[in-house]
């Protein structure tokens, strides 16, 4: 077989980014030229300089896509591509983790597709391991060949594949999803942000006038205002959530877990079961009220850049009642029933409620700071927001202390849950998976028989911890002797 160029949409690709990087440079430019104001002779080859350079780069994106060519055959997929300097990968089957499908809207009428390879590594290569614009039977081809599927050496024959299992997420479910989202606080802290930047870039006087006017707006037009950009945060939020998750399917085809979802970009990832790290099910509070709950899976590898490194989100929403009972049908390692975790004592829960009092009062006092110095006039009602501050911060450490526990399901899998920002998080490992086990015990823990539970585990291409907070020490020495496999006698000698 000859190896294959990208398709034509690459190329387009290719001289897009080309530009976005010769417009920033004339931006740079041109703001250079008008602070130095040079001579008309210095200008006239300044600007001829950033016209060359601008072909010089688009000249550099078409040589790149000539040079870009793949190979998919039985042993893996090769790719070679370079300018200057040739650069050959190969990807064997058996190294690849997860392999992600995304389709844009404006490349279905020709049925390409961006194939996104991840491995465990993560080296100097990683471009290498992205199709920017490849046949979809490209695709299909590179899954049936990690099956394990009969395939031929042509590329276009699509391996049959019967699914073993399929769920599918219902309007009902997706639409309170998107509803009780929590999304609006990062919008919101964005526009704070963006207002911060914009007060730099303004001149002073224009700043105080808005500032000004913002605060002689008393009584119902502040609160009108506020209004609205609440409801634009959360419309923003409820539109991305239904984008992002539209038609969202799971199916299981033999030891494989291949999710699709989206509208305008259609994104399909597939995870092999064994390459599975751990399970993570997730609620915030209010889906918590309305019965539902979130569920990713880590993986060695970046599996899904629109998630965080080394997550791979399974099922967005399902009814918290049959979670275990559904997913047990996809990853056989898991209970079908739902587990019961060794939670907190009562008496050490105030222990985090003290500590995110302190961590509130902190924030509390650095943004004080920050208002005192550019918003002096909104500074009086912030100091008479303390108390609310104070409120939020006792009801987190109580909702913290509430949700954390441990529990061991059986003697391969063990159970991690743990409260904060209002969300909880049950982590399910399996004992093959944990990288190591720490336990943190102070002096003054030590006279309480508390201790702190530390699980290290792959996830993308760095560990992630879950640590479960003032748990009974006996409930830890169980944990390591789970984890060690020795006598009981053991781990009571000194391990904790």
């Amino acid at each position: 077989m000859k190896p294959k160029h990208l398709a034509w949409p690459a190329l387009l690709q290719y001289l897009w980014h080309a530009g976005q990087n010769a417009a920033v440079t004339w931006v740079v430019g041109i703001l250079l030229l008008s602070h130095l104001n040079p001579s008309k002779l210095v200008v006239r080859w300044s600007l001829a300089g950033l016209a060359l350079l601008t072909v010089g780069l688009l000249v550099a994106a078409v040589v790149r896509y000539g040079r870009f060519t793949y190979l998919v055959d039985a042993t893996g997929v090769i790719i070679r591509r370079g300018v200057l300097v040739c650069q050959l990968t190969h990807l064997p089957y058996h190294k690849i983790q997860t392999v992600q499908r995304q389709q844009w809207f404006y490349l279905r009428p020709f049925h390409l597709e961006r194939l996104t390879i991840e491995t465990a590594g993560k080296g100097e290569a990683e471009d290498a391991c992205i199709l920017s614009a490849v046949p979809q039977t490209v695709g299909n081809q590179i899954e049936g060949y990690r099956q394990k599927s009969p395939t031929t050496d042509e590329i276009g024959t699509q391996p049959v594949v019967t699914p073993s299992s399929e769920y599918q997420i219902s309007w009902a479910d997706l639409n309170t999803y998107a509803l009780s989202s929590l999304g609006i606080v990062p919008i919101i802290a964005f526009l704070g942000w963006l207002y911060d930047k914009a007060t730099k870039l303004i001149p002073k006087q224009d700043v105080h006038q808005f500032e000004n006017q913002l605060l002689a707006l008393r009584g119902g037009w502040l609160v009108g205002v506020l209004v609205l950009i609440l409801f634009l945060g959360f419309l923003v939020s409820y539109l991305s959530v239904i984008e992002r998750y539209y038609h969202f399917v799971l199916r299981k085809s033999g030891q494989t877990l291949m999710t699709t979802r989206g509208y305008f970009q259609q994104n399909q990832v597939s995870v092999p079961q064994k390459r599975i790290q751990a399970v993570r099910i997730k609620q915030n509070v209010i889906r918590q009220w309305l019965g539902l709950s979130s569920v990713q899976v880590l993986t060695a590898g970046q599996a899904d850049e629109h998630e965080r490194e080394g997550a791979v989100t399974l099922i967005p929403v399902i009814r918290t009642a049959g979670t275990f009972g559904q997913l047990a049908a996809f990853i056989d390692w898991l209970p079908r029933q739902t587990p019961t975790f060794i939670p907190v004592r009562r008496l050490p829960r105030r222990y985090f409620i003290r500590n995110c009092g302190l961590i509130w009062l902190a924030g509390f006092s650095l943004v004080a700071v920050a208002i005192k110095l550019w918003l002096p006039g909104f500074f009086d009602d912030y100091l008479w927001s303390g108390p609310v501050w104070l409120v939020i911060a006792g009801l987190q450490g109580r909702y913290a202390g509430r949700n954390a526990g441990v529990g061991l399901i059986n003697p391969q899998l063990i159970g991690l849950q743990t409260g904060s920002v209002f969300t909880r998080q049950q982590m399910l490992v399996p004992r093959v998976k944990i990288q190591s086990l720490a336990v943190t015990q102070s002096l003054w823990m030590r006279r309480s028989g508390l201790a702190h539970l530390t699980v290290k585990l792959r996830s993308g291409t760095s560990t992630t911890e879950v640590t479960v907070r003032y748990l009974d020490v006996n409930t830890v020495r169980q944990v390591q002797r789970w984890y060690l496999k020795v006598p009981a006698q053991e781990v009571d000698a000194g391990t904790v």
